[in-house]
């Protein structure tokens, strides 16, 4: 098995987080979207019913022995800390929450082996669903306030011949092979928040981002790289990836999510129009407001392609704009 890829700090330089690709955590927000698959690594046993009864196809991918998957920390260079609530959502019970134990480097990763604990081969994850639309979703925070200045993160780091992974940090910049990593999200705080960003645009903050071998894939899913400063805390929940649900063949396909039947989006080449309700908001696949009116129509002519969802009150819809 292929081990972590380490950062190594390199003066915290005081980089602009990417505020965009911050985002409320909860699975509610991502429910409205459309949601056509969730694969999780942690996710809280009433979300996972939650995503499931909106339709969503559901897989379970983090640690499970029995399947060749673990959580990995690194030469003792994390320790785990008491059990903290609520977790995301406001439920209870069990996030993931790491201390620094090590002065020069700390890591840990959620791993996916091709045996098991018992030696048996095992498949790897099926990922071949994954693409540039599908959306990484995490939420982190800090639950003692000794929150670490920036925090690394090296995702779909895979075993096979060619897969790269993608690296970023949250809060300020980290070293990675002699280049610094892309900062995409603000530094830890004492509340839930949350980071969504697509794997096209994962790509073009780390053009070296190669994910392979996407049907039978081992390797680590996700390290964690939280500096050498003995004590800092991190923790960790909701985290997983997602696809919405696929457009129709013209542009007035459209895929209801959730909301009154009585209200009603009816889209053309250049407008959204709602039927029933007044006031519309578009959000694009990473969950941004992009548009917004009080009125009962909106235009889209000058949107990029691809998939959005309206929303009109309680109700909301996938739209596609080609």
């Amino acid at each position: 098995m292929k081990k972590f890829t380490l950062f190594a700090v390199s003066g915290l330089m005081a980089f602009a987080a990417q505020a965009q690709f911050n985002c409320d955590p909860s699975t509610s927000e991502v429910i409205k979207k459309g949601i056509k698959s969730l694969d999780y690594i942690m996710l809280s046993d009433q979300a996972v019913e939650d995503v499931t009864k909106a339709g969503a196809k559901v897989t379970y991918i983090g640690p499970d022995p029995a399947a060749g998957r673990n959580f990995w920390i690194w030469d003792n260079t994390f320790v785990g800390t008491d059990n903290f609530n609520p977790r995301v959502d406001m439920y209870e019970g069990q996030a993931m929450s790491l201390m620094v134990n090590n002065e020069a480097w700390s890591g840990g990763g959620f791993a996916i082996a091709t045996t098991n604990d018992a030696g048996a081969t095992v498949p790897g994850a099926n990922f071949s669903h994954f693409d540039e639309n599908t959306i990484f979703h995490m939420a982190y925070m800090c639950p003692n306030g000794n929150m670490p200045p920036a925090v690394g993160i090296v995702l779909l780091d895979g075993s096979g011949e060619g897969s790269q992974p993608a690296k970023f940090s949250l809060g300020g910049s980290f070293e990675v092979e002699g280049q610094l990593a892309p900062v995409v999200g603000d530094k830890f705080s004492d509340d839930w928040q949350g980071l969504e960003i697509s794997l096209g645009n994962l790509k073009k903050f780390w053009p070296a981002f190669d994910l392979q071998n996407k049907s039978n894939w081992t390797g680590n899913v996700m390290s964690i790289l939280a500096g050498g400063v003995v004590g800092r805390t991190v923790a960790f929940d909701a985290i997983y990836f997602y696809n919405v649900g696929e457009g129709g063949d013209d542009d007035s396909s459209i895929l209801d999510v959730n909301g009154s039947a009585d209200v009603t989006f009816v889209v053309s080449t250049n407008t959204v129009n709602v039927v029933g309700g007044n006031g519309i908001e578009l959000y694009n696949a990473s969950g941004s407001l992009v548009k917004s009116t009080a009125g009962t129509t909106v235009g889209i002519s000058n949107l990029p392609k691809g998939i959005y969802v309206a929303k009109s009150g309680n109700k909301a819809q996938k739209i596609a704009v080609k």
